[in-house]
């Protein structure tokens, strides 16, 4: 390796790789829910009399933005592990290391023992320290779960904010009994219940209408509670950090006696 060459060029590239995913994701993502729209639906309720208005939206989520996050997941996740091990070879240890991901605070040092078997000692409380484990760094934690086993089967949910729907926008006329109640957004069906008219009833629906929609990353209670692209964003600036904090950690040991960091 050149004098001149950074140790840690491997990580930050595809640091910058997971990055150029994340904002062409963002982008493709906007332009997909700008496209979308809802289109109502009338049935008869057969026990209530009532008639049942639904709207649903037909647009499908396009399969490249599953690749474009499973892509800047992978990256990143993969970008912890180089990290670890261009720290562990810049203080005179090998390549044979993984990001220490551990289910728990009980398991963590079982998980470093075999994870991280040639990176030096004194390095290791640094490790540690990103608490990369269930109740710990729960946001960083969801990172070994989403890049897992399953991977390849990486769930984009299309999302519908109920508190942010407008009446007007919805329906520009109700007459006579009725109940309007913006009911559970299906995402698997991606539709809701609007409203229920009575018999004697009559609505008005608009047959375009635009919604407040949104686009989640996974399964997870904490993937899932935000817009996918900001979820990326977060992980993204935490393995930055991650990654800077080892890289100084290397160059701060790497003066110290190699003596000090042996178990």
């Amino acid at each position: 390796m050149s004098p001149d060459a950074d140790p840690f060029e491997s990580p930050k590239l595809l640091l910058d790789g997971a990055r150029h995913d994340i904002k062409n994701f963002d982008v493709e993502s906007r332009v997909f829910l700008d496209s979308c729209f809802g289109v109502p639906s009338q049935k008869i309720d057969r026990k209530t009399g009532e008639n049942v208005v639904k709207y649903h939206v037909p647009q499908r989520m396009p399969g490249h933005l599953r690749v474009l996050a499973s892509n800047a997941v992978n990256n990143l996740r993969h970008t912890l592990d180089q990290a670890v091990n261009c720290a562990a070879v810049g203080l005179g240890g090998k390549r044979d290391n993984y990001f220490p991901f551990a289910k728990d605070a009980t398991d963590i040092d079982r998980i470093i023992k075999d994870n991280c078997k040639s990176v030096r000692a004194d390095l290791l409380p640094t490790l540690k320290g990103f608490q990369p484990y269930g109740g710990g760094d729960d946001v960083l934690y969801s990172l070994s779960r989403i890049a897992g086993p399953n991977k390849h089967q990486l769930v984009l949910k299309t999302n519908l904010d109920l508190t942010h729907l407008v009446l007007n926008d919805l329906a520009s006329e109700i007459r006579g009994p009725s109940s309007v109640g913006l009911m559970h957004w299906g995402s698997k069906k991606q539709e809701f219940e609007f409203a229920r008219i009575g018999s004697s009833g009559y609505i008005k629906c608009n047959p375009k209408a635009k919604l407040p929609l949104s686009i989640s990353l996974g399964d997870s209670k904490i993937s899932s509670s935000e817009p996918a692209t900001t979820f990326l964003e977060t992980l993204a600036s935490k393995v930055d950090g991650i990654l800077g904090a080892l890289e100084a950690d290397t160059e701060r040991l790497s003066h110290l006696s190699p003596t000090a960091g042996k178990r």
